[in-house]
């Protein structure tokens, strides 16, 4: 679950001090991180040498029928 995530990342974090990639929205819900230093925030992509990183939203909005 999303909560078995969260969690597992801030005993992560605790124990790695390692950097934390996330979204200005997603910080917003993971109360542990606002005070964390080593945060990486970006908006919808960020490119880490070859590798991109694509923020997907956990919501969407069910599409309108027409």
């Amino acid at each position: 679950s999303h909560d078995d995530h969260i969690s597992a990342l801030e005993l992560f974090i605790k124990k790695y001090k390692t950097k934390v990639c996330i979204t200005p929205q997603m910080l917003k819900n993971i109360k542990f991180l606002k005070n964390y230093e080593n945060l990486i925030l970006y908006e919808d992509n960020l490119v880490l040498d070859d590798d991109n990183l694509i923020s997907i939203p956990s919501y969407l909005p069910p599409k309108s029928k027409k």
